[in-house]
């Protein structure tokens, strides 16, 4: 097949081709092993159980995500760059910038995790005790553990080598389905059920670091592991601190709307709700991944000044989307009854009614996931920032109106309503990517030692400019 493949993709498509294969894989594993697990969580703890559960999983992430900077698309857009216009010592300083800031920050959450988790239990609508407080303490160790596995990831992206990445996957995932089945085994609980998420949360930050480090030489990043300096280009520190807003802003709505479910209904709602969503964040993993796969080839595309070839790519991707997002939703939606009784038992039947209202929103959003990408692998992160804005705002407002008195489908409601948004919001700065094309600043943020490291043939536009 591959003679064929060769004439038929160019060497873009075919890289793109590679990752979503290796992506797709990992997200059919994670959707398996995320289906047991939470079929396991929820006969385990029960609906009221579950509830508190995902109160105290919003909690910690919505912690950490308003304070962690992960490092994911600035690794994959800035790196690039670098890499293209042959500065390998700026790409590693780039990395290191953004390992030594994710951790960083991760640390600053779980110190505020620590000091407001008394207060925090009874903000979320569940009984103030003992166990949800250790709960929540050991919940947010995972923030610590996971903090550089954006920036991991990146590095296997730009090398080509999503295959280790899914390996790591499949092994962590295995070990985190096993170990929930010997807490409910031992009926060990809740905390028996964070405990198992923790020790595979490990598992997979070490191996995809491992992973990251072998194959930073083969991504065109050089001396990764032998420099300490992190100095970067302003423009990557201005990219980094805006991802902060997104970081924050994507952490409040994917997290926010479960705790004011909890406040303004009950933990039943909240428990069905949740479960719900996480049926719908499963379903748009392979979507998800696509965007991850596009992004470094967007970037290429982008930084060697190919527009047409974005523009390409960009419909090419965007059409597939579509009709899988059709076809997979449509499915979803004709057996979710079927679905939520194999996944999560007879108790949870009202979860079909969200379900099914929150489909419609994730079929638009799974449909532009692709095209979302390009802001971002353009070197641009306001656009994601007002998108990020506008849902969060559209769907906190629903929430207030509908959730009092409609409950888990007024949540459901606000989630569908908040994804229409972000999509409105984020077209006009795509349109404009794909009208316009890049346009090359004739001011240089290199260093004489990125200058020194190349040759006058492997010079880029802005140093024969400056020179």
């Amino acid at each position: 097949m591959r003679p064929l493949t060769d004439k038929l993709l160019s060497s873009s498509d075919r890289r793109v081709a590679r990752q979503t294969f290796w992506l797709g894989a990992s997200s059919g594993v994670i959707l398996i092993g995320g289906i047991v697990q939470v079929a396991i969580t929820a006969r385990m703890l029960g609906v009221q159980g579950y509830g508190a559960l995902a109160a105290v999983i919003a909690f910690c992430a919505l912690i950490h995500g308003l304070m962690a900077i992960p490092g994911g698309d600035m690794v994959t857009t800035f790196v690039t760059r670098a890499v293209t216009e042959g500065r390998k010592q700026e790409a590693a300083r780039i990395v290191r910038f953004g390992l030594a800031l994710s951790l960083a920050m991760s640390l600053i959450g779980y110190a505020a995790i620590v000091a407001l988790t008394f207060a925090a239990v009874e903000l979320l609508g569940i009984s103030d005790n003992d166990t949800y407080k250790n709960a929540a303490l050991l919940y947010g160790i995972m923030g610590i553990l996971a903090a550089p596995a954006t920036d991991c990831q990146a590095i296997l992206r730009l090398a080509d080598r999503v295959s280790l990445a899914s390996l790591v996957t499949l092994v962590s995932t295995i070990a985190r389905v096993a170990l929930i089945a010997a807490a409910w085994y031992a009926d060990a609980g809740l905390i028996g059920v964070i405990l198992a998420h923790v020790v595979a949360t490990a598992l997979s930050s070490a191996g995809m670091f491992l992973a990251a480090a072998l194959s930073a030489k083969r991504a065109g990043i050089d001396r990764l592991l032998r420099s300490a300096s992190v100095h970067v280009p302003p423009d990557v520190l201005r990219f980094q601190f805006g991802s902060f807003g997104t970081s924050a802003l994507g952490t409040a709505s994917t997290n926010l709307d479960t705790i004011l479910v909890a406040q303004l209904a009950s933990a039943a709602d909240a428990g069905i709700y949740r479960a719900a969503r996480q049926i719908v964040d499963y379903a748009k993993t392979p979507f998800k991944q696509l965007s991850i796969a596009t992004r470094a080839e967007f970037s290429r595309l982008w930084y060697t000044n190919d527009i047409a070839g974005l523009r390409a790519m960009a419909l090419k991707f965007a059409l597939l989307a579509a009709a899988l997002a059709i076809a997979g939703f449509g499915l979803l939606a004709y057996f979710r009854e079927y679905i939520i009784s194999l996944a999560l038992g007879d108790d949870f039947a009202a979860v079909a009614a969200p379900l099914l209202i929150m489909i419609v929103g994730a079929t638009l959003a799974a449909t532009t996931s692709s095209l979302a990408a390009l802001p971002r692998a353009a070197g641009r992160v306001h656009p994601t920032l007002v998108s990020l804005g506008c849902s969060l705002a559209t769907s906190v407002a629903v929430i207030i109106l509908l959730v009092p008195t409609r409950g888990a489908d007024g949540a459901a409601w606000a989630n569908t309503i908040g994804a229409i948004a972000a999509v409105a919001a984020l077209t006009p700065f795509v349109i404009s990517i794909l009208r316009r094309g890049r346009q090359t600043p004739i001011d240089s943020s290199d260093t004489d030692e990125d200058i020194a490291e190349r040759t006058p043939a492997q010079a880029g536009p802005r140093e024969l400019i400056s020179s």
